[in-house]
């Protein structure tokens, strides 16, 4: 596809998605999902308008940090650092150098 279709594709699509936001047809995290399934303006507005996409979930991916620190708070639950200070140096030097 070249790039000025695409770009008159992608332009369409931004004001597809404003206009279905503005009149409450989705909210933004179904638009988020509609958005992954569908690439041209006439599906996605009528899948939105059917309420095929309101109901499903985005797939979540967590962040480095958070699952970091998720990671962090199982070790210390499980008390894996007998030393005090090899627990502080731990997300000290991730809060340091990440």
């Amino acid at each position: 596809m070249p790039l000025a279709m695409a770009m008159a594709m992608a332009l369409a699509i931004a004001i597809a998605s404003g206009r279905l936001i503005k009149a409450k047809d989705c909210t933004v995290e179904s638009l988020r999902v509609a958005l992954l399934k569908f690439d041209s303006v006439i599906a996605l507005e009528q899948q939105i308008k059917a309420r095929d996409v309101d109901t499903q979930q985005a797939s979540h991916v967590p962040t480095f940090d958070t699952a970091y620190r998720t990671w962090y708070k199982i070790q210390v639950a499980s008390n894996r650092w007998i030393n005090a200070a090899s627990e502080r140096r731990s997300i000290r030097v991730y809060e340091i150098h990440a």
